[in-house]
C-alpha cells in the first residue's frame, strides 16, 4: 500500500466513514504491531499529521472502554500514520485486552499453498514448484506467477472434432486446509479458490459450454462470451452465467450451498428438483433441502474472505469456527453446544495468528477458547 493510500485511510477512520475493510485492515495492524519496538522521533514536518492523528487518539480513549474496537483501531491508525510517513513507530503504554485464551501452541494463518492433478494423475506441489513454466503441451503454457496464480495460456487455437474431444485432458487445483489460490482458465476467466476446496476444470475450453466442477469455495470472475455459456457444476447445483462476478460456498460439512451475486446475473438450478431461481447483483441463493430461497444480501460481505478479511455479521458460532479451523488447519471441539448457535458480528483480518483471531472474538462476550496442539476448545465463559 503506498503512502497516499495509507493517509487516505487513516482520513477515512478520522471522520467516521472507515469500510468494514478498512477496519480489519487497522485492526490487522494493531495485532501484528501490537508489540514494543525502538522509540523514533520523526521529523518536525511530520510532527503536525502525527499531532492531528494523536489527538483524535486521546480523545476515543477517554470516551471509550480499553477493550473496545475503537481503542484498538485508533491504537493501528497510530502505527499507521508511522508507517505512512516514513516507517517509524512510537511506543506509548496500551491496556491489553482481557482474555482467558490459554495458548499453548500458537497457530499461524493459511497461506498459497495447493497442488495441480493432471489429467494423466500426476501431481504438482503448486507450493514447492519454482515460478515460471511448469507445464506446456496440446497447444496450452500454464504458468506459476509469482503472487500466487496458475494461468493458463493458449499458444495455438485448436480445432477439435467429435473425434478427438475424448483427447481432451481435465486438470483439478485442490487447496488444503490452510491453503487458497488463484486460477486463469483457458478463456481468461478468473477464480480465486478458497481453503479445502478444489476445482476441476479442461486444459480447453471447447464446444457451446464451458464447464467446471467446485468442492468448497470459490469467487469467480466470469469472462464474457454469449455463444459459450459458463456453468459451475457443484453438488446438487448447477450456476449458468455468460460473464459476471460470484461466490459460490458449497463445502460438503455445510447444510446449505451459498451463491451470491455481485455482477451480472446468474441462473441457478437444483437439477434433481427441477428449480431454478436468477439472481440479480446483491441477491444470494442459498440451496436447502427445500430448495432454493434468494434473498438480498451485502455481497461484498461473500468475498471478503478473498481480501484477506474474515467478516461476520450476525453469523453463529459454529459457521465462524468453521471457517477458522479450515483456514488455520485446526480442529475445532464445543464443549457446550448451546454455544454453536450463539451470534457474533466483527472483522478481523486472516492472516493475524489464530490467538488474536480468539481475542476478537473473546472479547465480544459469552465464550472463551483453549488452544491446544492442532485444536481449539470453545467453553462458555
Amino acid at each position: 500500500m503506498e503512502n497516499n493510500e495509507l493517509k487516505a485511510l487513516l482520513e477515512r477512520y478520522r471522520n467516521g466513514s472507515s469500510t468494514p475493510e478498512d477496519k480489519a485492515f487497522l485492526e490487522s495492524w494493531y495485532l501484528t504491531h501490537n508489540q514494543s519496538a525502538p522509540y523514533v522521533m520523526p521529523d518536525d514536518d511530520r510532527n503536525e499529521d502525527v499531532d492531528r492523528i494523536w489527538a483524535m487518539i486521546q480523545k476515543n480513549q477517554s470516551s471509550k472502554k480499553k477493550n473496545n474496537l475503537s481503542y484498538s483501531l485508533a491504537i493501528a491508525a497510530s502505527i499507521l500514520i508511522f508507517v505512512a510517513i516514513g516507517g517509524y513507530f512510537l511506543v506509548r503504554s496500551k491496556s491489553k485486552v482481557p482474555t482467558n485464551i490459554i495458548v499453548k501452541n500458537e497457530i499461524a494463518p493459511g497461506k498459497n499453498d495447493a497442488t495441480l492433478t493432471l489429467g494423466n494423475g500426476k501431481k504438482i506441489s503448486l507450493t514447492n514448484t519454482v515460478n515460471g513454466v511448469i507445464m506446456q503441451q496440446s497447444g496450452i503454457k500454464v504458468i506459476k506467477s509469482k503472487n500466487g496464480q496458475l494461468i493458463y495460456k493458449v499458444l495455438n487455437a485448436v480445432e477439435f472434432t467429435a473425434d478427438n474431444k475424448k483427447n481432451i485432458n481435465w486438470n483439478t487445483i485442490t487447496t488444503p486446509m490452510g491453503g487458497q489460490w488463484q486460477i486463469i482458465l483457458p478463456d481468461n476467466s478468473k477464480v480465486w479458490l478458497n481453503s479445502a476446496s478444489s476445482l476441476k476444470y479442461p486444459e480447453h475450453f471447447e464446444g457451446n459450454t464451458r464447464n467446471v466442477e467446485l468442492k468448497g469455495e470459490a469467487y469467480f470472475e466470469v469472462f464474457h462470451n454469449e455463444k459459450m455459456p459458463f456453468h459451475v457444476k457443484c453438488d446438487r447445483q448447477d450456476v449458468e452465467v455468460l460473464g459476471t462476478h460470484f461466490n459460490i460456498s458449497a463445502y460438503s460439512d455445510d447444510a446449505n450451498i451459498k451463491t451470491t451475486l455481485l455482477e451480472g446475473s446468474v441462473k441457478v438450478s437444483q437439477p434433481d428438483k427441477n428449480i431454478t431461481k436468477l439472481l440479480k447483483p446483491g441477491q444470494e441463493a442459498v440451496l436447502s433441502d427445500i430448495g432454493i430461497n434468494v434473498t438480498n444480501v451485502d455481497a461484498d460481505d461473500a468475498i471478503a474472505w478473498k481480501d484477506g478479511i474474515f467478516l461476520f455479521n450476525d453469523d453463529h458460532l459454529d459457521e465462524i469456527m468453521k471457517k477458522i479451523s479450515r483456514w488455520y488447519n485446526v480442529d475445532v471441539e464445543f464443549k457446550d453446544e448451546v454455544l454453536k448457535k450463539e451470534m457474533f458480528s466483527g472483522t478481523v483480518s486472516r492472516f493475524a495468528q489464530v490467538s488474536q483471531v480468539l481475542r476478537k472474538l473473546e472479547a465480544l462476550g459469552g465464550v472463551s477458547f483453549r488452544m491446544e496442539p492442532h485444536k481449539i476448545i470453545v467453553m462458555r465463559k
